[in-house]
């Protein structure tokens, strides 16, 4: 069966198309409209092929008084900023979208995103699962916080409310998340079990992680991305900045080149060197005419010029037949030489 594949703004996810990379500014630009233009800069220099950010009322999502809270009261981009920061990707060649909530989804929706991101903390939040996937455009989930089951629940769900271009994303709500709990390995039972684009949100520290996600089958990259690694607060620690964007997508494009194609197909530099390695059918000794040969009458060697030579897989056609001459030794057995 082939991968599923669709499309978010002009790029094809999934299939043979290269890992689609979202560059995750989230909350990073601390609510200033200028970081977050300079860091859409930034990712289209480090080579992303999208941006997401973060879009959700504090007060429709949050307690007040919590730390969360007054996090994203600070960082809230007003509709007009986060449609200037959507615009400004589209014209360096990126896809734009974000996370959102049901108060701001019609804001959002005006905005014409490429795609709805559903963060793991709410794949819970049935109606607003429900809501997103209404819209008809590319919805991706991540999972930090369901286990399998969940996930179906929430796939069914996405399915049934009208998700036609639907992606899972394996992903470790922990900040940092350590090596031993990114299970990388399930990003190809997700995508196997619902038949669908599978992926990566990383929440670990470095790059390895998203270059070993592709070779474990991911399609969509996810990595928080930031103009500052050592600010506190927000998602900044666990963010790359753009030298190390660069570097994760040279390293996952150097991967996919290295993971090539299913099948075991043979290139034509590889068919020019297997023929030259062949070994052919060649006589250890003279050979009496009429006399039984044998394995041991035999050698299996490469030759520059083979002809007709019988080659080396084909020795039954040649064991217990007879010389139909004199054979002398090292001469290239052919179907003229055995009766």
């Amino acid at each position: 069966m082939p991968e599923a594949s669709f499309k978010i703004g002009s790029r094809t996810v999934g299939a043979e198309a290269p890992c689609f990379v979202i560059a995750e500014i989230g909350v990073n630009h601390e609510g200033s409209l200028d970081h977050g233009m300079g860091m859409v800069e930034a990712a289209a220099r480090a080579g992303a092929d999208a941006i997401k950010l973060q879009t959700a009322l504090p007060e429709d999502n949050y307690a007040p008084d919590t730390d969360v809270y007054r996090q994203y009261a600070e960082s809230f981009l007003s509709m007009e900023d986060t449609g200037k920061i959507f615009e400004h990707a589209r014209t360096k060649g990126l896809a734009a979208f974000t996370t959102t909530g049901l108060a701001t989804l019609p804001a959002i929706e005006a905005l014409g995103p490429d795609a709805y991101k559903v963060s793991s903390g709410t794949l819970s939040n049935h109606p607003l699962l429900e809501a997103l996937c209404a819209m008809g455009r590319p919805v991706l989930l991540s999972t930090g916080m369901s286990d399998l089951e969940e996930v179906d629940e929430a796939v069914r769900l996405a399915r049934m409310a009208g998700a036609d271009r639907l992606s899972v994303l394996q992903c470790t709500s922990l900040y940092p998340a350590p090596p031993e709990s990114l299970n990388l390995a399930s990003i190809r039972t997700l995508a196997d079990r619902f038949d669908t684009v599978a992926g990566f949100s990383d929440h670990s520290l470095g790059i390895d992680a998203c270059v070993l996600a592709v070779a474990a089958g991911a399609k969509i990259i996810e990595k928080h991305f930031t103009f500052d690694s050592t600010r506190s607060g927000w998602d900044h620690p666990v963010s790359v900045e753009e030298t190390e964007f660069r570097r994760m997508m040279e390293a996952l494009r150097a991967a996919e080149t290295c993971l090539g194609s299913a099948g075991k197909p043979l290139s034509p530099a590889q068919h020019q060197m297997a023929m030259g390695a062949q070994r052919y059918i060649v006589a250890r000794h003279d050979i009496e005419a009429g006399a039984q040969i044998e394995l041991s009458d035999l050698l299996f060697w490469r030759l520059q010029d083979a002809d007709d030579a019988f080659p080396a897989k084909e020795y039954r056609n040649v064991v217990r037949s007879r010389a139909a001459h004199a054979i002398s030794g090292y001469k290239p057995l052919s179907l003229g030489d055995i009766e």
